[in-house]
């Protein structure tokens, strides 16, 4: 008689658990359908392509105020509005990413390793790094390239390609990607150009005063002077 009980027992524990794990997953579901059928998701990609737009942008716009002369010395180049501008998107990318977490309610383990995470962790923590003065070291910064790892954040615009999809516009997804990929291609190898070239040459400046026997010599900078604009 025992036995009939136990086997029962299970198995309404096993409907338990099932149910409990219905009932965390009911509300995310809910959720994604509403924003769905709201096109919700459709601005929320929008907004995700304007934010990381606009974060890449301001790399360009904070090499207008580097310059070889005030990294040797270690002194702060980048304007306080932009600093805020970069922690404004940077809150906002955050809860898009936890946001987009919470709605993969089936495979959030792979979504944390998907390659829209990766670009999240490769973009943000670099800049968060430097922005909440965890690295203030001008030659860390310079070494480990933490300024230009933001500008990859433009990968995250071809999730507009998602609403194209989901708005079944299959010319205009595809005239989007190429115009895009095009446009990628050049910014970021242009930004890689950059920092490649004002790193080598700071770093020979830089030695240039270290190996130098006369302790008053100052390398002449007007050669630099323009190698830090975008």
């Amino acid at each position: 008689m025992a036995e009939p009980s136990y086997t029962k027992r299970k198995i309404e524990e096993e409907e338990d658990k099932q149910n409990n794990e219905q009932s965390k997953t009911s509300f995310a579901s809910k959720f994604q359908k509403t924003l769905s059928n709201s096109h919700i998701d459709d601005m929320l990609e929008l907004l995700n392509a304007v934010l990381s737009f606009m974060l890449a942008i301001t790399f360009s716009i904070e090499t207008y105020y580097q310059s070889v002369e005030l990294s040797i010395l270690q002194v702060v180049q980048t304007p306080i509005w932009i600093e805020f501008v970069e922690i404004v998107l940077m809150v906002f990318m955050i809860a898009d990413f936890l946001l987009f977490f919470f709605l993969h309610h089936e495979d959030r383990i792979l979504y944390t390793f998907s390659f829209d995470s990766f670009l999240t962790y490769l973009t943000l923590i670099p800049t968060a790094l430097i922005r909440f003065s965890v690295v203030t070291d001008i030659n860390v910064i310079q070494e480990y390239y933490l300024n230009f790892w933001r500008v990859l954040r433009l990968f995250s615009v071809f999730r507009l390609s998602k609403v194209f999809t989901r708005r079944n516009m299959t010319i205009p997804r595809v005239y989007f990607k190429l115009i895009f990929t095009i446009f990628v291609i050049i910014f970021v190898f242009a930004s890689a150009m950059l920092t490649l070239e004002n790193n080598a040459i700071l770093l020979r400046v830089q030695e240039e005063i270290e190996n130098r026997i006369d302790p008053t010599y100052e390398p002449d900078m007007d050669s630099y002077e323009n190698v830090a604009y975008y």
